[in-house]
């Protein structure tokens, strides 16, 4: 096939060549979308698959008034090509656009393609894309110049203005009929794959009363216990407890405005989130120095919204009163509160309270870290992935064989190698390489998974039937107070406590010792204190379990021992 192309990325109102056959191709994205990518790659196919240009130009331009010339060889109006295009972050792509279109001989004609927000949890086959929520045909009519956008439907009509081609998909709005959803939020789009959230959730993390999730667009929400200050949006006296915020609000601090979090942990009354730049805010309440801002809060003991830490950081992990957070420049960590355990990998003999981030001798290839009640988990980059753990060791906690009292030196669990891991109060969970689950620890609700017993003082393997098929498969795990929830081939299961409706599933009474299945379509889950909350593959959150202090963001409507739809709206 012959092809021939110009390009002009600049403002111009007339076309960047003169040929009286012409398509321009043109971009608009959902604001949010445009405020979140720092560039666009647009890779353009002829039909017989041949990619003929492919460009990735930073997006310094306002979006809607960019266009990407395209010229038949030779004027012939009966070629066609294909568009994918996809917004940038950091180099990786979060949201794309596909498009087949053509020409219209000796006319000037536009194709405009929207990057929707709805659109970021719908992955789509390869001939489709993605409008309103939903996947149909990518073909799309090259429309006059100065048309509506973006181009009304993905279904192409004849050149000439005639029926529509038979062999091409219908409009993507065509096969769903809104009046047969039940969609529980009234921001949701009604899709033939179910109700997608107008925001969808990427993050969840609960603490002891008070939960806070980050949607698609790196914006952070927060709900629950106030008293404070840790949900982030104020007091509205000063010096007095704040009111529970029943339903979760958008954190819209000056110091957080046009930065996406990229990670959120949450402890006992205090909040720490990491922004993409590295920088790491801590707010709520400030006990044994856990907000790590030195003597920050005078007679106020905490901080109601959020606080800058300090630069620099991959993440960071709050357990009860303490965190710790893995450095950027070199990939060592550092703690800060409450180390009466050791649980900051110091010395209680030196100190039991670390009022700012302290670094320490414990290497410097540390890949994730796991805070708990009173221990500390991490992984290290050494061995493609080994875990030590150190602070409290009662109950078998740490998974160290014949440890005892309080360690405040990191040590080996097992020989294993690793790619998750949570600590709880007084257990711990991992994830290794072979998709295997493991717990230890304290076994006294049925914690661990692992059947009836005791504590377990190493890892043992959940479930611990060599004949169950949930032996292999585990892609995510998270460890609450007193039970724990993790995610099998895409469906989610969880054990333990069953105090105020934790689990999930009404027919438990009591505990559960081993994995109960919950629900299918899960990527993420968090435990917290008797209450969980997971999102599903559209990005839809739900909460469940103890709902006191309005910590499961439903306007506290009461306990709940089944998933129930969260809504977020601006």
């Amino acid at each position: 096939m012959r092809r021939a192309l110009s390009i002009c990325w600049v403002g111009c109102l007339a076309a960047c060549a003169d040929s009286p056959t012409q398509t321009l191709v043109r971009f608009e994205a959902d604001s949010e979308l445009e405020e979140r990518a720092d560039a666009i790659r647009v890779r353009l196919f002829a039909e017989d698959g041949t990619l003929f240009y492919d460009e990735s130009p930073p997006l310094d331009f306002e979006l809607a008034k960019r266009r990407v010339p395209v010229e038949p060889a030779g004027g012939d109006a009966s070629l066609r090509f294909r568009v994918i295009a996809e917004l940038l972050e950091a180099g990786e792509p979060f949201a794309t656009v596909r498009a087949e279109t053509g020409f219209v001989e000796g006319e000037i004609r536009e194709v405009w393609l929207r990057f929707e927000a709805s659109c970021l949890p719908i992955t789509c086959t390869e001939r489709e894309s993605c409008r309103e929520a939903a996947c149909g045909g990518d073909c799309v009519d090259p429309a006059p110049r100065g048309s509506v956008r973006p181009t009304p439907a993905y279904a192409c009509a004849e050149l000439d203005g005639g029926t529509p081609d038979a062999s091409v998909d219908v409009p993507i709005d065509a096969s769903v009929d809104a009046a047969e959803c039940d969609c529980a939020c009234s921001d949701d789009v009604c899709t033939v794959d179910g109700c997608v959230p107008a925001i969808p959730i990427a993050e969840v993390s609960l603490g002891r009363a008070h939960a806070c999730a980050i949607d698609s667009m790196g914006r952070l929400w927060c709900w629950g216990d106030n008293t404070d200050g840790q949900v982030g949006v104020g007091l509205p006296v000063e010096g007095e407890p704040g009111p529970p915020v029943d339903v979760p609000s958008r954190i819209v601090d000056d110091e957080l405005a046009g930065e996406p979090v990229t990670h959120v942990s949450l402890g006992d009354g205090a909040t720490g989130a990491r922004l993409r730049d590295g920088r790491v805010f801590t707010w709520g309440n400030d006990d044994f120095r856990k907000l790590g801002q030195g003597a920050c809060c005078g007679d106020r003991g905490r901080f109601d919204v959020p606080n800058l830490l300090e630069p620099g950081w991959i993440n960071v992990a709050y357990g009860a009163d303490h965190a710790c957070a893995i450095e950027e420049a070199d990939q060592g960590f550092e703690c800060w509160g409450r180390n009466t355990n050791g649980q900051c990998a110091v010395d209680t003999a030196i100190t039991t309270q670390l009022s700012a981030p302290r670094g320490n001798s414990h290497d410097n290839d540390w890949i994730a870290l796991s805070a708990g009640s009173a221990h500390t988990c991490g992984i290290r980059s050494m061995g493609g992935g080994s875990l030590y753990c150190w602070g409290n060791s009662g109950g078998g906690r740490l998974g160290v064989d014949g440890a005892s009292g309080d360690v405040a030196v990191p040590m080996p669990v097992g020989s294993q190698t690793w790619v998750g891991v949570s600590a709880g109060a007084r257990h711990t969970c991992g994830i290794n390489d072979m998709a295997h689950l493991y717990c230890w620890g304290a076994h006294d609700v049925g914690q661990l998974g692992v059947g009836d017993g005791g504590n377990r003082m190493q890892p043992n393997r959940v479930p611990s039937d060599p004949d169950d098929p949930l032996r292999v498969g585990w892609t995510f795990v998270d460890t609450g107070y007193e039970h724990t929830c993790g995610i099998h081939d895409g469906a989610l299961y969880c054990w333990g406590s069953n105090l105020g409706g934790a689990l999930g599933v009404p027919s438990v009474s009591g505990t559960s010792t081993t994995p109960v299945l919950v629900a299918a379509g899960i990527q993420r889950v968090a435990a917290g204190d008797d209450f969980t909350c997971a999102i599903d593959e559209l990005g839809a959150l739900h909460c469940w379990g103890r709902d006191d202090l309005g910590r499961l963001g439903l306007a506290r409507t009461g306990d709940r021992d089944e998933p129930a739809r969260v809504c977020f709206s601006e």
